[in-house]
């Protein structure tokens, strides 16, 4: 049967975590990748690294911000296997205005703030500053007439008196409002009642984009963040919102903000980080990233206090976090970067802690975060290897894959007391397992920062990935979803934008070990909502806890409440049909009766859907997508090619949350028993 066959291959999902390997996971490569040179890898103080596009050839590129020298931005040479500066001392090279000697840079972004296609850098200066005002301005460089020219510059924004010129810490990327273009959010470190966060952006109406004339506003108290603390560490992604973004800021002196964007397209947000339980009143803190590290497709958040707790905050289902950092992992220590990424491509997130030895050694630390079913992920310290560092003054660091094998490379900058060069890392591990790399576009082609993409694989369940437009700490992470897969295959590919955009395909067998590009939907492709509340409702199954899969199903908009209360019907039966009810169990004959009944109910489905749920006549590919990614209308889902498909995929996520989650764990029915009450619960939610 259909039903059974792709049931018995999901029980080989998610197998228990590895125990802890004692090979080092990083091999230093910084001889022959980067070796320390005046020109290439000066021996100074760096911070903050960012990933990006910075000569337009299709290629990523690390921008490093230099404090007592000059900026770097490194490209890989594929002729010479290594590392080049390219923005070097010479007036007449399109990047060395870049370079800003004069800057002393501490934190570094890139984004498209006009809409052009092209990723804007900005620099946040500090100038020996720690709080307060500085004595340079930041930096936004535009790719203009040939070349990088500052925007803060221009007369305009002179006049306009938009440059911050306080002493920040991290900066990020948002695109508060949809459209594609993104602010600068700047986390300025205050004094007193000097030095609010910012948020910077083009101004539509005072810009002239055929003449380069770019105007910038700071827009912070429009949009709700001009808050005055010891700003740190800053993440921009779909945190708590289904598609928008939100910002999370980790900070000194004062509690955290969780800025959940309003959803109605007017780009302000509420800070809701008390309420989340995220606040950390007491800590102070710096390097932070987001992840989903229990596979249940929330949006989770780890950081590290300056030596105090580090934490793994996991969302729940309630818009809440918990945190479940061991003993080991939450150990305090003088933490600098947080990374979060899958770095020896077996399908399990590993997070690595980069610390400053500022007093005493200060060996750097990785941890893999496994998913398992019904339990908190299991964390495991790793052998860190020659990336150790005991004695580096780590400020920043980033990862990319810069020689294309589908490995992650780890980049460390360091500096504050010590000049030190950058090391370079290639991971040791993995190299036979299977890869994707996903670049999703803006509307305008540019990198789709705040993005979110989820690819569902044959045997091991939704992963998802967030393109955060911040992470780390004074960093930005790289413009790409990185899977590792060990063995599997990603069947089917979604990919989720900050205005409520979606686009969802299926992954051919020759995309795989590659990186695929996904462009903004066309217009018609998809539906465009400016608001999250109107994309769904979400019905919570009743009684049973949090698993470690969703076990939400969403129901439109347009659902009537005879079926929400039909839905409401099915939970109290499926509690019944426990061993502690036995009496009310029911037959297969019974449920079968009641998914005729349902599927009847929804009359204005096509009946290409009927056939699909009753008949079971096409075998879809076998993918797993989860009933809380397919968040449009069943009637928008069935005009695609694959809208049948996707909607067989649902029954079968449905179906193994029931077989995995109690009481159902517990009840030992059948896997058909169960696989028709997931029909149920799908045909219901579609009607």
């Amino acid at each position: 049967m259909w039903a059974s066959g792709l049931l018995l291959s999901l029980l080989s999902l998610w197998p228990p975590s590895r125990a802890q390997s004692p090979a080092p996971l990083f091999q230093v490569v910084t001889q022959t990748m980067l070796p320390p040179d005046p020109v290439h890898n000066p021996t100074q103080l760096n911070y903050g690294m960012a990933v990006t596009d910075v000569d337009g050839d299709g290629d990523l590129d690390v921008v490093v911000a230099g404090y007592n020298g000059p900026n770097l931005v490194l490209k890989y040479d594929r002729a010479q296997g290594r590392l080049v500066n390219i923005a070097v001392a010479d007036s007449d090279s399109p990047y060395y205005a870049l370079r800003d000697v004069a800057g002393n840079a501490i934190g570094v972004t890139a984004c498209d703030v006009d809409g052009d296609g092209r990723e804007e850098i900005y620099f946040l200066n500090t100038n020996n500053a720690y709080s307060g005002t500085a004595t340079y301005s930041d930096k936004l460089f535009k790719w203009r007439n040939g070349r990088f020219e500052d925007l803060l510059s221009d007369k305009l924004n002179v006049d306009r008196g938009v440059a911050n010129q306080m002493a920040g810490r991290s900066v990020a990327c948002v695109d508060r409002k949809g459209t594609g273009r993104y602010s600068i959010y700047v986390a300025n470190y205050a004094r007193g009642n000097v030095g609010p966060h910012a948020l910077l952006e083009m101004d539509e109406a005072a810009s002239n984009l055929a003449e380069g004339v770019v105007a910038l506003s700071n827009v912070a108290a429009e949009a709700g963040v001009n808050r005055l603390t010891g700003g740190r560490g800053v993440v921009v992604g779909p945190i708590l919102s289904e598609s928008r973004s939100d910002v999370f800021c980790d900070n000194e002196h004062g509690p955290n903000f969780l800025f959940k964007n309003s959803g109605n397209g007017d780009g302000t947000f509420v800070d809701v980080a008390r309420q989340a339980g995220v606040g950390d009143s007491y800590q102070h803190g710096r390097g932070v990233a987001l992840a989903d590290f229990n596979g249940d497709g929330k949006t989770d958040i780890v950081y590290g206090n300056w030596n105090g707790p580090h934490r793994l905050y996991l969302q729940t289902g309630d818009s809440k976090f918990r945190n479940i950092a061991t003993g080991g992992f939450a150990a305090p220590s003088p933490i600098r970067t947080v990374i979060a990424a899958d770095f020896d491509n077996d399908k399990e997130l590993e997070v690595f802690f980069n610390n400053i030895a500022y007093r005493e050694q200060a060996p750097n630390r990785v941890f893999r975060v496994s998913r398992r079913v019904g339990a908190d992920p299991l964390i495991q310290e790793l052998n860190v290897g020659d990336a150790k560092e005991p004695q580096g003054r780590g400020t920043g660091g980033t990862v990319t894959d810069l020689d294309g094998d589908g490995r992650l490379e780890l980049l460390l900058a360091h500096g504050e007391s010590l000049r030190q060069p950058i090391s370079v890392f290639k991971v040791t591990q993995g190299s036979s397992n299977n890869f994707l790399r996903v670049i999703p576009r803006t509307q305008f082609g540019s990198f789709a920062r705040g993005a979110k993409v989820t690819a569902f694989t044959g045997q091991s369940g939704a992963l998802t990935r967030i393109i955060d437009g911040g992470s780390g700490y004074l960093c930005e992470m790289e413009p790409v979803a990185h899977f590792g897969l060990g063995s599997d295959e990603v069947k089917v590919l979604q990919v989720s934008w900050p205005d409520g955009s979606t686009s969802t395909r299926p992954l051919r067998p020759e995309e795989m070990n590659s990186v695929v590009e996904v462009p903004y939907p066309a217009e018609g492709e998809v539906s465009v909502l400016s608001n999250d509340t109107q994309v769904h409702r979400i019905c919570t199954y009743g009684g049973l806890p949090q698993s470690s899969v969703s076990s939400r199903v969403y129901i439109p908009e347009l659902t009537p409440l005879d079926t929400v209360l039909s839905m409401k019907r099915t939970q109290r039966e499926r509690m019944h049909g426990t061993p502690q009810h036995p009496h009310t169990m029911r037959t297969d004959k019974n449920i079968a009766a009641d998914i005729k009944k349902a599927t009847a109910k929804a009359r204005h489905l096509p009946k290409v859907l009927s056939s699909h749920l009753l008949n079971q006549s096409s075998t879809p590919e076998c993918a797993f997508i989860s009933a809380e990614r397919a968040r449009r209308p069943c009637k928008a889902l069935v005009r695609e090619p694959s809208g049948a498909v996707l909607l067989g995929m649902k029954v079968q996520q449905v179906s193994w949350n029931m077989e995995h989650t109690p009481p159902f764990s517990a009840s030992k029915k059948s896997r058909a028993t169960l696989f028709w009450y997931a029909m149920r619960e799908v045909a219901e939610s579609c009607s």
